[in-house]
């Protein structure tokens, strides 16, 4: 819950709602629990991205990117009002 709330406040510059606290974190369980999976056996989609970095291996830090990419494509952050 504190990474959803601070990634909130620092993407869209405003506290979540009780309700989407609730979505980031069944999210962040849901995307941790694939890369877990993922990761047995295979790359987990490590590939180099087109500016060269790598997503992070380690699950709960995958799953973090993940939460603040979608806040990223949150209607909030990008409109301006």
């Amino acid at each position: 819950a504190a990474f959803a709330t601070a990634a909130f406040e620092r993407v869209l510059a405003r506290p979540a709602t009780n309700a989407e606290l609730e979505a980031s974190g069944q999210f962040l369980i849901e995307q941790e629990r694939l890369f877990r999976e993922n990761s047995k056996g295979a790359a987990g989609g490590t590939a180099d991205l087109s500016d060269g970095t790598k997503p992070a291996a380690d699950p709960v830090v995958r799953a973090r990117e993940n939460l603040v990419h979608a806040l990223m494509n949150h209607n909030d952050f990008v409109t301006v009002r």
